[in-house]
């Protein structure tokens, strides 16, 4: 039964393997993993066009070898590089904590430990030590809504 399923494989069949994992990895959110592998199915797909007497087995090789070589370098890849993802995580749903280390300067001074400042389409509240206007000020800390400044020398 096998043998006759894979007996005939052509560059149409490659090309709708692409498309299964393609939309697979679309409904499922599969991490870029059946990304992979779609893409993979499109190398058989190419070299069975180009080389019509390429058999079943080099193909299936082909595929296999393809596929691994790429998740493991997508793998790979992410351990190189793991401070995007956890970046944006870090700060996904915590605008606040985005601004901490940022230097300022003050339109309106902190008056009794408090004021406000603008930050591109916000106002924010910030706390620290009494600052007139016109001086430069540092985030130091985010504590929810509010941020934490001490002046900049």
């Amino acid at each position: 039964m096998v043998d006759i399923l894979f007996s005939q494989l052509t560059a149409w069949h490659w090309v709708t393997i692409c498309a299964l994992f393609l939309t697979l990895e679309m409904m499922l959110g599969a991490g870029l993993f059946l990304l992979w592998l779609g893409i993979s199915a499109l190398v058989p797909a190419l070299l069975k066009s180009l080389l019509p007497a390429l058999n079943t087995h080099m193909q299936l090789g082909i595929f296999a070898l393809t596929a691994t070589v790429s998740v493991l370098g997508w793998y790979a890849y992410l351990k190189k590089f793991p401070s995007h993802n956890k970046k944006v995580a870090s700060t996904l749903n915590r605008r606040s904590s985005r601004y901490v280390g940022k230097v300022l300067t003050l339109e309106t001074p902190i008056v009794h430990g408090k004021g406000q400042i603008q930050l591109e389409d916000s106002f924010w509240t910030i706390e620290g030590p009494d600052v007139a206007a016109g001086q430069k000020i540092k985030i130091i800390a985010a504590e929810g809504l509010i941020l934490k400044v001490k002046p900049e020398l």
